[in-house]
């Protein structure tokens, strides 16, 4: 049978371990304090498929974007920044 798992395949292995995922680096873009709620901003790097763009309240993901290039998720979370700013 064509493309059937067998118990010698590799991921049935008992000594099989997963290879190590490497931690993203995160970058601070960053950080605001308004009416008693912290709010911030991080960049993510994921390699070939770009940069995103977190925004968080209190610590807890409200929004993340992707972008391809590293300027244009700093230019979106400078946006959001200012429409935190203005929603006073």
């Amino acid at each position: 049978m064509i493309g059937r798992m067998t118990p010698d395949h590799p991921f049935y292995s008992p000594n099989h371990t997963p290879p190590q995922i490497k931690p993203r680096p995160v970058e601070e873009l960053w950080t605001l304090r308004q009416d008693h709620v912290t709010w911030s901003a991080d960049l993510r790097y994921h390699g070939e498929f770009g940069v995103e763009c977190q925004i968080f309240r209190e610590g807890q993901l409200v929004i993340g974007r992707r972008f391809d290039l590293k300027w244009q998720a700093i230019q979106w979370g400078e946006e959001e920044r200012k429409e935190i700013e203005r929603s006073v």
